[in-house]
């Protein structure tokens, strides 16, 4: 198919077709039955193919006549399906528009039955553009074929096949195919028209969207355009019909492509049609593309609802009944099927639920022996399976014994006195107990009505219960409170009353003296809290004074230091310290032995303003990469990173490139305090380039900008060593290493090429790596990790560095790696055997490494996160470290002290640095100066805070 493919898309007359006719019989693979004389045949078709031509817009129909195989069994029921594949188009039209210029549909005057349906699309094929039934062999049904091209910016050759497909596989049928061969031109009278192209989506991109989660942000991008330099006046797009609301850039401008970018969310899963439309004064283009939404979810969750666990049943007779329920929840789709066990047989389990996301399950366990019991439920639906279990406990009949009933408050007699018209509250406490079977029910009265309350132990050996009343005139009362269980049933009495007295007059006041009603305060710092003093005063004409004063914040008790009660006047003062920012309702209540008064006022307490922080963590500034070829081209790694402070969340991270947007290949993290994100920047030119990334959180923003450098090539290839002969000012070249000792010429990077088809498929690095907090190497950049694959290496390798004459270590598909300075040399030549290598970027003498005196230099940088987002004064902190001093074409090593950095024996750094007392929140930033480039790059950055 892919030579039939070939020919299709080459296809300019009928000549040639009838060729791609002929090479369908020789390279099509027949059926097993075929390939031994046996087998149903062959579907015909009364027009194999169909040449049409004509102006745009287009519109032809024919009828097809589609015969099944002559050797089919009579009276049968063969169901098959009619696809339509497009073989070749003129280019700047997606696969799902060019499928949609022809349609078939049924002809019901002739022989057979057609059902009509909407394909499906798979690759460049619309499988099930029609449905066909046959009954027996030699059968005709008929088809009517349109097709209808409208007026676009398309003219040249379409290329389709209509085959059938769904014949069992046992009737070893063949289908050679009908072809449409359709030719379009642009009247001459038509002036030019626009053309449209949609860059993104991608026309058949499948995304999924994870059930629960935020909708699916889809990118889209148009770009309108004209052959004869007139302005595109007008550029939208739609998706399955609604507007887009796209804002076009570069209309009403000769000689400009305009275009329109965006994004739309998506929450449902299904097809989507995306649609780009654009007008100059000679007419309207336009170009569709269809993707796909899919959905993801985890599995459902199930619990047990009734009844609790380890409850526990008594055995009365030969078995007792315990009705259960349970409850299934779906994240989507709903629940599919309910299930129980009882000790791991299973149990009937009702449920009108099925479908719904959350369905309840219903059943009941027959317990016929004492001891422990295990019911276990499973939920399922269409994303996986749930299941839990619970105990129960049956045990035997226990000897009948009655319950005992009893009042704790009030007390026998108990005698409650107020003032005359003021109410006085009377607390009510009983209970019920027994050292038989568990109390079933308790109840009280009072004066004969009945108390209303929550018993609480209810099926245990004590059930209590508790209420309130109050009596602001005098009388007797009488509380009777009864119980009962399996022995029997109790009851108690208790008697009480309540005397007044003569009302005294008497004022009592309390107010609120700090802080001020709706003041605000602010937290400092993140992680922190604020202090707020607080005071308050209470004066009572009693001559008991102020006997109690209590303080909450939002009804929780807050504690003050009073002076001394009794007195008339009372003041107490205490501090709030709040660490969460929100509303809060200050209240006071002071009490004399007449009763209460209260005072309450609300502050706001406000949170710090983040302080965001983004880094361009690869390239390192100032980096150098040498330009690739058209058919190997430069691409240059990019990677963001960005973090807040605690408490609050990235919405932004954006990069451009010489201050043009650059789409990120990747981006996670936003909506939380951390965001990542990479991309690949195809580099044909020459020239420095600014990469500038941005992110934002609460509103406050970061900026960091990292410059490179694209050169040409200045020497000469050749092997590795002399750094090469030609002229230049980056290191190196691939130059023979017998040509001498010179540091100039040449151009080596760190650059990865990508060739398409690639050859040989090549990356090198340095051992170190801008993020982690840990490297190795000497300070000069002679260790690397070189890593290749692919099936042609021997080839690309003797192409590429024809010094050597040989291929890379093998030419096999396995990565190879080899570190150190002499270790290089010797990869270039193929000899390193397997155990020549570092590890974790650190030397290992033992395996032939070499050795190295230290690493190059490595700082801190810390500075304070303050409350309002700003960042303090950075200081900086230095390791001690070896520097290289050139004495002419060699030199020496000299070690320089650091600064408040150590270094340990596995070269990992730490930075000591004196701080303040108190809480206080810093970030860390670990550089090392990259001696390629002599920019410090970023290693790692943390945040901690100090107390």
């Amino acid at each position: 198919m892919k030579i039939i493919n070939a020919l299709r898309r080459s296809l300019l007359t009928r000549p040639l077709f009838a060729m791609a006719v002929a090479l369908v019989t020789v390279f099509a693979s027949p059926s097993a039955f075929a390939q031994f004389g046996g087998g149903a045949g062959a579907v015909t078709y009364n027009i194999p193919e169909q040449i049409q031509q004509g102006n745009m817009p287009y519109t032809a129909s024919y009828t097809l006549l589609i015969t099944s195989p002559a050797g089919l069994a009579r009276g049968g029921n063969y169901q098959v399906s009619l696809n339509l594949t497009l073989l070749s188009t003129p280019g700047n039209i997606s696969t799902s528009q060019a499928l949609s210029f022809v349609s078939i549909s049924s002809n019901t005057s002739l022989i057979g039955s057609i059902l009509n349906l909407l394909g499906s699309i798979v690759g460049n094929t619309q499988t099930g553009a029609a449905t066909i039934g046959f009954t027996g062999p030699s059968q005709t049904v008929a088809v009517t074929v349109t097709t209808n091209i409208p007026l676009g910016n398309w003219a040249g050759g379409f290329g389709y096949q209509i085959t059938t497909s769904g014949w069992n596989s046992s009737l070893g049928v063949t289908d050679q195919g009908a072809f449409i061969n359709d030719t379009v031109s642009i009247p001459q009278t038509v002036p030019a028209l626009p053309s449209v192209q949609i860059v993104a989506p991608v026309d058949q991109t499948q995304y999924t969207w994870v059930a629960g989660g935020p909708a699916i942000s889809i990118p889209y991008s148009f770009v309108g355009s004209t052959t004869d330099g007139s302005p595109v006046i007008a550029l939208n797009g739609t998706v399955n019909g609604m507007d887009l609301g796209a804002t076009p850039s570069g209309l009403n401008v000769a000689n400009t492509n305009a275009t329109a970018s965006g994004s739309f969310l998506v929450t449902t899963p299904g097809t989507y049609t995306v649609t780009a439309n654009d007008a100059n004064a000679n007419g309207v283009a336009s170009s569709s593309v269809m993707i796909t939404v899919a959905v993801s979810a985890g599995p459902p969750s199930v619990v047990i609802d009734t009844p609790p666990a380890n409850s526990t049943y008594t055995l009365t007779g030969s078995s007792v009944s315990v009705p259960f329920t349970f409850t299934g929840t779906s994240q989507y789709g709903g629940i599919t099927n309910l299930t129980a066990t009882l000790d791991g047989t299973p149990v009937t389990v009702t449920s009108g639920d099925y479908g719904n996301l959350v369905a309840l399950g219903s059943g009941t366990m027959n317990l016929t022996s004492s001891g422990t019991h295990e019911l276990a439920v499973t939920a399922t639906d269409n994303f996986g399976t749930a299941s839990t279990s619970e105990v129960v406990i049956v045990v035997t009949q226990t000897p009948l014994i009655p319950p005992t009933a009893n009042i704790n408050s009030p007390t026998a007699n108990q005698v409650f006195t107020t003032v005359a018209g003021t109410p006085v509250s009377v607390p009510l406490t009983f209970n019920g107990t027994t050292t038989g079977d568990g109390i079933t029910n308790l109840t009280a009265t009072l004066d004969g009505n009945v108390v209303v309350f929550t018993p609480a132990g209810i099926g245990t050996q004590t059930a209590t219960g508790s209420a309130s009343v109050s009596y602001s005139v005098a009388g007797n009362h009488t509380l009777q409170v009864t119980t009962t269980n399996d022995g029997g049933t109790a009851s108690t009495t208790q008697h009480f009353s309540v005397v007044t007295t003569s009302p005294t007059t008497n004022t009592l006041a309390v107010a609120i003296t700090k802080p001020a009603p709706n003041s605000t305060y602010a937290i400092p710092t993140v992680g922190g809290s604020v202090t707020i003093a607080d005071g308050f005063v209470s004066n009572s004409t009693a001559a008991s004074g102020v006997t109690a004063l209590s303080v909450t914040l939002n009804g929780s008790p807050v504690s003050v230091t009073p002076t001394a009660f009794g007195k008339p006047t009372v003041t107490a003062t205490g501090n709030l310290t709040i660490s969460v920012a929100g509303t809060y309702t200050i209240a006071v209540k002071a009490t004399d032995q007449y009763g209460n008064a209260t005072a309450s006022e609300t502050i706001t307490v406000t949170a710090p303003a983040p302080c965001p922080k983004v880094t361009i963590t690869k390239p390192c500034d100032g980096a150098t990469f040498q330009l690739g070829t058209a058919s190997c081209p430069l691409w240059v790694p990019v990677s963001l990173c960005a973090n807040t402070t605690p408490g609050s969340t990235l919405s932004t991270l954006t990069l451009t490139l010489n201050g043009q947007p650059v789409t990120l290949g990747s981006l996670s993290g936003l909506g939380s305090t951390s965001a990542n994100g990479t991309v690949n920047l195809k580099i044909t030119t020459a020239g420095n380039y600014t990469l500038v990334a941005t992110t934002t959180s609460g509103g406050v923003s970061a900026t960091d900008t990292n410059v490179f450098t694209v050169t040409t090539c200045g020497g000469n290839s050749g092997g590795w060593g002399g750094w090469g002969s030609g002229g230049g000012d980056d290191n190196g070249g691939w130059g023979d290493w017998g040509n001498g000792y010179s540091w100039g010429g040449g151009c080596w990077n760190v650059t990865q090429y990508t060739c398409n088809p690639p050859p040989c498929n090549i990356s090198w690095e340095q051992s170190w790596s801008c993020n982690t907090t840990q490297k190795g190497g000497s300070s000069l950049p002679l260790c690397f990790h070189v890593k290749y694959t692919g099936s042609n290496c021997t080839s690309y390798w003797s192409n590429y560095f024809g010094s050597f004459g040989g291929d890379y270590e093998q030419s096999d598909k396995s990565e190879r790696s080899c570190w150190g300075s002499s270790g290089y040399l010797n990869c270039l030549w193929g000899n390193v055997p397997d155990t020549n290598h570092c590890l974790n970027g650190n030397w290992d003498n033992i395996k032939g490494c070499g050795t190295v005196a230290s690493d190059t230099s490595v700082k801190c940088v810390v500075y304070e996160l303050y409350a309002n987002g700003t960042c303090g004064k950075p200081q900086t902190y230095t390791c001690g470290g070896w520097s290289w001093v050139s004495t002419g074409w060699w030199g020496y090593w000299s070690y320089n002290k650091g600064t408040g950095c150590n270094i340990d024996s596995n070269d990992q750094y730490s930075c000591n640095f004196p701080t303040a007392k108190g809480t206080h929140t810093y970030r860390c930033d670990v550089y090392y100066n990259d001696s390629n480039s002599g920019k410090d790059c970023l290693l790692g950055s943390s945040q901690f805070k100090t107390k």
